[in-house]
């Protein structure tokens, strides 16, 4: 008898275990917020081109959010379309330098 209720109660957990795996994953996946998801942000992982001599580099259409440009050689670059949002140009050089249409938001 204590064998068959045993058994019984392994199972009921077991079903539960199941259950409550499935609920979350279900969850996470459809962005309910039943468990830890990760943060998605609108940003692309952020580039350094510290101290790079960049001169007439091509970045137009680009999705540069965050980068470094701190004390880099960017005369005669074009940045056309980029996204450069919250890009760091201290100490750069941008002699005739093309932004346009960049969005330079918290650059």
């Amino acid at each position: 008898m204590w064998n068959t209720i045993g058994r019984m109660i392994g199972q009921t957990v077991r079903r539960t275990l199941i259950l409550v795996c499935l609920v979350m994953g279900l969850g996470m996946g459809l962005g309910l917020g039943l468990g830890a998801r990760p943060a998605y942000a609108d940003w692309t992982m952020p580039m350094s081109f510290s101290n790079a001599d960049l001169k007439g580099h091509d970045f137009s259409g680009q999705e540069l959010q965050g980068s470094e440009f701190s004390n880099a050689n960017l005369e005669q670059t074009n940045f056309t379309d980029a996204d450069v949002r919250g890009a760091v140009f201290s100490a750069s050089v941008m002699t005739l330098a093309q932004l346009v249409r960049a969005d330079l938001t918290d650059a």
